[in-house]
């Protein structure tokens, strides 16, 4: 069974290599309505995804690793959305895990940000706006099936980190209105 990149991490943590830090902290995401936590509920503890931060709009140097309930964050009114990060420079954030659907049927995935955004599902390129822009919205139809595990990869960066750091995740299908993909239908890693 496949795993994302906690295992990997946690391996690494205990054999003690350097320059790599795992974090799971609670505080507020400083979304868009300040309150989603930044690590998974207590009612999920597996759900949610793996978030990796880097500086530099290219992932040029991997800085720490969270875990993230879902993807709704709006960092505008802080310098950048963790203190380990430089003020006011390019960053890049790689979430990952799997995502569960709760119908089968068709599936409209949107990405709001601003700036660059690119988005995988099971393994396939399905938006690609890498560039820098006001926040904007792209989309995807995919037909998904209930109870299925798709593998998720969503990369974002922020090319100045002076304003509209802005990533959200939502989906919408014939019988569920559009909303951010909930918490219960991410995982870090297949169960």
């Amino acid at each position: 069974m496949a795993s994302v990149r906690t295992e990997g991490r946690s391996d690494r943590r205990r054999r003690g290599q350097a320059g790599r830090r795992w974090l799971q902290l609670k505080i507020g995401s400083l979304s868009s309505d300040g309150s989603l936590p930044w690590g998974p509920s207590k009612e999920n503890p597996k759900h949610g995804l793996l978030a990796d931060f880097y500086i530099g709009r290219e992932f040029q140097s991997d800085q720490f690793a969270r875990q993230t309930a879902n993807i709704n964050l709006n960092w505008d009114n802080v310098p950048v959305p963790d203190k380990e990060l430089p003020e006011f420079k390019p960053y890049s954030v790689r979430w990952t895990g799997y995502f569960k659907p709760t119908t089968t049927e068709t599936y409209t995935i949107f990405t709001a940000s601003d700036d660059g955004v690119r988005l995988w599902i099971d393994d396939k390129l399905v938006i690609d706006n890498w560039t820098c822009h006001s926040e904007s919205e792209d989309a995807v139809q995919v037909s998904l099936n209930s109870g299925v595990f798709h593998r998720l990869r969503l990369e974002y960066f922020e090319a100045s980190g002076l304003q509209g750091q802005r990533i959200r995740l939502y989906w919408q299908s014939p019988t569920i209105r559009k909303e951010y993909v909930p918490e219960q239908c991410l995982y870090y890693a297949k169960p």
